[in-house]
């Protein structure tokens, strides 16, 4: 960030989406965050979409293995775990 200008001053930091969010909308500072982080409804936030090339997430699927599962949910996990994305 400093290569392009910006030295961030770091106060606060959160794992809860919810905290970040809510610092951002009380004008107390700015995130990067998923873009499945950024609700609709929320009028209070403007988000842009970051350069190509940007970090990625990447989102997984967990169950419990030593439990029953319902035949929907196995057949979902089967889907998921064998589809390219």
């Amino acid at each position: 960030m400093t290569t392009a200008g910006f030295t961030p001053h770091i106060v606060c930091e959160s794992g809860s989406l919810s905290t970040i969010t809510a610092l951002v909308v009380a004008g107390l500072g700015i995130t990067i965050l998923p873009g499945s982080a950024v609700r609709v409804d929320q009028t209070q936030l403007r988000a842009i979409q970051l350069l190509p090339g940007a970090p990625t997430r990447t989102v997984q699927a967990a169950w419990r293995a030593d439990s029953f599962h319902a035949v929907s949910a196995t057949a979902f996990m089967d889907f998921v775990r064998h589809r390219k994305i």
